[in-house]
């Protein structure tokens, strides 16, 4: 029987294996078989994807990846098994909504654990083995607490929705997040909203603050999605995949109303130069802005001025179930309640 040979080649920039046979009607039969193989005329043969799986099945040698690879390169060094799990994580996390920045953090982190497990197939993984695997992650890798949370949503994610089975151990401890969120006092909010002159910015400030909700939440609110007369935003599609809304005071309803009439938005509350959606990144300018403009050294985020949404509403008497309500994590009906019994919101108070 006639030599088949194997070759790694360049193809118009792509690494591709060329398999040379002679002339044979059975062997092309069986070429047109294997995912992604293409005959190329002017080569005069065969040629299929340069993976790990396809080197080790030709018995081609393989290389390690260098440290600190793209996603694209780490999937080269897995399965096709693997792989095809990696997808259906994808595929079931698109189903159920997440965003395209989860899904991207999700697939990475599941990587980092496939790329170790070289070509045992994920699914078969004991709970014992995953234990072992995320004590690699924090004593020998040096993984940071908020990285191993991300890891372990992934994989607690993959085999809960597409393996479904519960692999993590039992009594299993996630790492504690030991950096505390800073907030504001009184002080601190009267000096932006008295110093900071740009509206937009100020719009902003005022929703971080009052609303809860992430820098990527604000920055796809619509403007349809606001109701002045009634007091009321609403959030479609969190990082949760639900709809979320929340109740504006009247001074949140006031700085909002400016905005709008300076800066006339048509389909985001906040605009770019180009109309589209404002950046995440503008938005956590307009913050740093103005915390600079009121001379204020804190690093606040976003999570800081909800956390000192709540503080100033204890401060008031409010109590913590109502506290969460208001922040838009229970019924509205809550929040009618509390602004029914008398009590004002923290930013009412600042002004009156």
């Amino acid at each position: 029987m006639a030599a088949i040979n194997f070759k790694v080649i360049d193809n118009r920039g792509q690494s591709r294996i060329m398999v040379k046979f002679p002339a044979n009607a059975d062997w092309d039969k069986h070429m047109k078989a294997v995912d992604g193989a293409q005959f190329s005329k002017q080569l005069k043969g065969w040629h299929i994807p340069d993976t790990a799986e396809n080197r080790r099945k030709c018995g081609l040698p393989v290389t390690e990846p260098p440290q600190h690879v793209s996603q694209k390169t780490m999937a080269w060094f897995v399965t096709d098994a693997n792989n095809k799990a990696l997808d259906e994580m994808v595929k079931a996390m698109k189903r159920k909504k997440y965003s395209d920045n989860t899904i991207r953090i999700y697939r990475m982190e599941l990587l980092q654990l496939m790329y170790l497990l070289g070509q045992n197939p994920i699914n078969k993984l004991t709970t014992k083995q995953v234990s072992s695997y995320l004590l690699y992650c924090i004593e020998e890798l040096g993984v940071k607490d908020h990285q191993m949370h991300l890891r372990v949503n992934a994989i607690k994610f993959y085999f809960q929705e597409v393996s479904k089975k519960d692999i993590l151990p039992v009594g299993f401890s996630r790492p504690r997040n030991k950096s505390e969120v800073k907030s504001l006092n009184d002080s601190d909010l009267n000096k932006i909203f008295e110093v900071v002159d740009n509206s937009k910015y100020k719009a902003i400030v005022c929703l971080a603050y009052a609303a809860g909700i992430r820098v990527s939440d604000i920055s796809t609110i619509r403007v349809s999605d606001v109701d002045l007369r009634g007091n009321k935003v609403v959030i479609r599609k969190t990082a949760s995949g639900k709809d979320k809304s929340f109740n504006l005071s009247k001074n949140d309803a006031s700085i909002l109303a400016k905005y709008l009439k300076e800066f006339k938005p048509e389909k985001y509350l906040f605009e770019g130069t180009d109309g589209g959606a404002y950046s995440i990144r503008s938005i956590q300018h307009a913050l740093k802005s103005s915390l600079q403009a009121a001379r204020i050294r804190k690093k606040i985020n976003t999570p800081g001025l909800s956390k000192s949404f709540e503080e100033h509403l204890k401060e008031q008497g409010a109590d913590l179930g109502v506290i969460r309500q208001m922040l838009g994590h229970g019924k509205v009906e809550a929040k009618i309640d509390f602004k029914a019994g008398g009590k004002k919101w923290p930013l009412d108070i600042l002004y009156n």
